[in-house]
């Protein structure tokens, strides 16, 4: 199969959704042809590091890598999230960059690149869905995390700012699912 590969962040060198990322590609890429777009393969959105030293003295076959560079205004939502000011101004930015990311497979395909199958890899976060789901072509997303809450028992051993910390996750997790309208239709869409 041909499969266009939404993978956010990857890197041979680094773990957590990094390290999901790199491994399905190294397993799907037995058999089939992947087009990867991604936006981070280094310490920050933006950032292919990682990637770039990898390929210095390493190939794979099967796979072409499409750096997704974030725009101007994602970087400068970014900033403040990157200097450790506020971080959730990461959110829009890497929600800008998700526009971003599917402009480019609009573009992949009306250039002429032909796939049988989109899968939305990561992040594992169900809360960001990114665009790739409206395209005319079956749609796949995960694996994919966080919809469960905090258990009440290891809630009960964790302190004030860390029980704050998960109501404000569990009450804007039940509205995201509840309410918006892209999730709903995006996990619709897929497979």
């Amino acid at each position: 199969m041909k499969i266009l590969v939404l993978a956010a962040y990857l890197s041979p060198f680094r773990g957590s959704e990094f390290s999901v990322a790199w491994n399905y590609i190294l397993e799907m890429s037995k058999e089939n042809e992947l087009t990867i777009l991604y936006g981070c393969a280094g310490s920050e959105l933006g950032d292919n590091s990682d990637l770039q030293e990898w390929l210095k003295s390493n190939s794979l076959p099967n796979v072409k890598f499409e750096f997704v560079k974030p725009n101007i205004f994602s970087r400068i939502l970014n900033w403040p999230n990157k200097k450790g000011y506020f971080i959730y101004s990461y959110f829009p930015a890497y929600r800008i960059w998700h526009k971003t990311a599917y402009k480019r497979a609009k573009k992949l395909i009306n250039n002429g690149e032909t796939y049988d199958l989109i899968h939305y890899l990561g992040p594992i976060g169900y809360r960001e869905q990114g665009y790739l789901w409206k395209i005319n072509l079956p749609y796949m997303r995960g694996p994919m995390g966080g919809l469960l809450n905090t258990n009440k028992l290891l809630l009960d051993n964790t302190g004030t700012k860390e029980r704050i910390h998960q109501f404000i996750r569990s009450a804007t997790g039940y509205i995201s699912t509840k309410f918006n309208r892209t999730i709903r239709k995006a996990l619709i869409q897929s497979m």
